[in-house]
């Protein structure tokens, strides 16, 4: 995230938690902030520091770590149940 402005991070902030079905909730928890901050964020009216800015990308990446799993579980038991009916 370091070469993207805040602007360019809100952005895509928005869309992993949309594309994850994750909620300003859930996200903020993770990275160690509140709901209200992260939506200020979100919506513009205050940048993150730095500090913040890390721990919001690890929380995004542990949300996308875990939807990628669970993908990847569910095209598993498809594939398998497949082959068993065929």
């Amino acid at each position: 995230m370091s070469d993207l402005n805040q602007d360019d991070i809100r952005i895509r902030v928005q869309r992993v938690r949309r594309v994850t079905g994750s909620s300003q909730y859930r996200v903020a928890k993770k990275a160690g902030m509140g709901r209200t901050r992260l939506s200020l964020f979100e919506n513009g009216p205050i940048d993150l520091r730095p500090e913040e800015l890390e721990a919001l990308q690890r929380a995004l990446r542990d949300t996308v770590g875990r939807r990628i799993s669970e993908f990847e579980l569910l095209s598993e038991d498809l594939a398998a149940s497949a082959t068993a009916t065929a």
